[in-house]
Order: C-alpha cells, then sequence, then structure tokens
C-alpha cells in the first residue's frame, strides 16, 4: 500500500514539474490566456482527483476484504481445533476397541458419534466455506473421511469382516482409527494454515 502511495506522490510531482516547465515557456499574457490555463489546471485537478478516489476506494474494499477473511479465519481455526481435541479423543477409544474388542452397542454408538463430528451446523458450514486458500479443502476433507470412519463401523461393513462380533468390532476399528487420524491429520493442516494467515495479515497492519 505504501508503494503505491509513493507511486502516486511521483506521479503528481511530475504533473506538477511539467505545469510548472510549460508555463515558464508559455507564460500566459492575455485575459484569454489566464483562463486557459485556469482550465488546463482545474482539468488535471479534476482527473488526479478522480484517480486518487478510485483507487483510495479499491483500497478500502481490499483492506475490508482482509478484515473479514481474518475474522472468518480465527472463527473457523477456533470451530477446527475444538472438532480436533474431539477427533483425538475419539481416536483413542477406537484405538481401546482395536486393541480389547467391543459389543455390537459400543460400535453403534461409537458410528453415531462419528456421523456427529462429520456433520457441522450450516452455519458452521457457512463458515468453513470462506476460509481462506486451501484451508475449506483440508476441512472438507476431514469430514468426508469422518464420515467414511462411520461407515466402516455400520453393520454391513462389519458384517463382512467375519463371524465373531468381538474380532469384527477390533477389524472394524483399526479401519475406522485409520482414517480418523487421517482426518486429525486434515485438521492440523487447516488450523496451521489459517494461523499462518492471520499472523500474515497481523504483520500487514502492524
Amino acid at each position: 500500500m505504501a508503494k503505491k502511495r509513493v507511486g502516486w506522490a511521483v506521479a503528481a510531482c511530475l504533473a506538477v514539474v511539467c505545469l510548472i516547465a510549460t508555463s515558464a515557456s508559455t507564460s500566459p499574457s492575455t485575459s484569454s490566456d489566464y483562463a486557459s490555463w485556469a482550465s488546463a489546471i482545474g482539468t488535471i485537478a479534476a482527473v488526479f482527483t478522480a484517480v486518487w478516489a478510485t483507487f483510495a476506494a479499491e483500497e478500502r474494499q481490499r483492506d475490508d476484504a482482509l478484515r473479514a477473511a481474518r475474522i472468518t479465519s480465527v472463527l473457523v481455526a477456533g470451530l477446527c481445533t475444538r472438532l480436533k481435541e474431539r477427533v483425538e479423543e475419539f481416536e483413542a477409544r477406537l484405538e481401546n476397541i482395536h486393541m480389547n474388542g467391543a459389543g455390537t452397542v459400543q460400535i453403534a454408538a461409537e458410528a453415531r458419534t462419528l456421523e456427529e463430528l462429520a456433520g457441522p451446523t450450516e452455519e458452521q458450514l457457512l463458515r468453513i466455506s470462506h476460509a481462506p486458500g486451501d484451508m475449506a479443502v483440508e476441512i472438507a476433507t476431514a469430514l468426508a473421511r469422518l464420515k467414511h470412519a462411520a461407515r466402516m463401523l455400520s453393520p454391513q461393513e462389519l458384517q463382512r469382516l467375519g463371524a465373531n462380533d468381538h474380532e469384527r468390532s477390533k477389524e472394524g476399528a483399526n479401519r475406522a482409527r485409520v482414517l480418523v487420524h487421517s482426518a486429525r491429520t486434515s485438521l492440523e493442516a487447516a488450523i496451521a494454515g489459517l494461523n499462518r494467515f492471520r499472523k500474515s495479515f497481523d504483520s500487514t497492519i502492524d
């Protein structure tokens, strides 16, 4: 922004220099000449003012858009951090099931929890969709993997893993755990990107 202001200031100075040089070589001598000079100066001033006003308006719009993006990044980063914490807890539960097995009731409850984690509210989805850069893609990827993990714990999928409920739950939890871990990695990447964006914006303001 500062460089552009300097550029405009230099351009203004050059215009003034040219005007002075021209006036020195052809000084007005009659009232008509003075009127022409006044008109020329007025035209130059009007053009310069119009260009400057356009530039200032564009700069304000850009600043407003950046501030809105910063606010969005802070809100989405908070949302992702809370989701990541819940995903970490769930990942630990899946690890326990993988090691020790679980009954069908517990597996069904875990599948419902995964579906809830993968289904943010409409307001949250709107915020996520406006996340700057490729962070929205990272978050969407994480949510898709959580949904896939929930399907891994569905009765239909577990039925394919053998005849023993105990062993099926262990294998299903292991498969879901891999997806949940991948989802957590995507969320961490999104949080890091959002924080970098916020810090870079703050540094430009400072």
